[in-house]
């Protein structure tokens, strides 16, 4: 796994974590990591020109 990837997933996990999902079942708690990492990922797409993870 390339160190940005798992930058994205530690911060999807961390999020997740702070968040109250006790209410989500397991697919609806898959869906909220797939859309939390996505909106990340995209957020660290639109910063490579800054290099917002240094790498």
């Amino acid at each position: 796994m390339s160190e940005s990837i798992n930058i994205i997933h530690e911060l999807t996990m961390l999020y997740l974590k702070n968040k109250d999902i006790s209410s989500l079942s397991p697919s609806e708690l898959f869906d909220e990591y797939k859309k939390v990492y996505a909106e990340i990922k995209a957020c660290n797409s639109k910063g490579q020109s800054t290099n917002w993870f240094g790498g």
